[in-house]
């Protein structure tokens, strides 16, 4: 399993992590942590969610680490523990 120290870059640091989940469509949810840095928004997911997606879901293998540059994110809104950020595309946070 990758940790945030890992892809923490020099002058980045951690100002919130948060337990969250991933909305990737209709039929996919992603279970991890969610980082905010002074650079951008991570979501790594679990490793035991890493390992059942390789097996189960050859096709999400790419989707482990979701990185959104802070500059690139365009607006954010917040509501009964559901976080939604605008950036390339939408990205949902519960």
């Amino acid at each position: 399993m990758i940790t945030i120290e890992e892809l923490l870059t020099p002058g980045e640091r951690v100002i919130k992590k948060h337990t969250a989940t991933l909305e990737k469509g209709a039929a996919c949810m992603l279970v991890g942590y969610l980082y905010l840095t002074n650079t951008r928004l991570l979501f790594i997911p679990k490793k035991r969610w890493a390992l059942a997606l390789s097996t189960a879901a050859p096709s999400l293998i790419g989707l482990r680490i979701v990185q959104v540059p802070l500059q690139s994110i365009k607006t954010v809104k917040k509501s009964w523990g559901r976080l939604k950020a605008q950036a390339d595309k939408e990205y949902t946070y519960h």
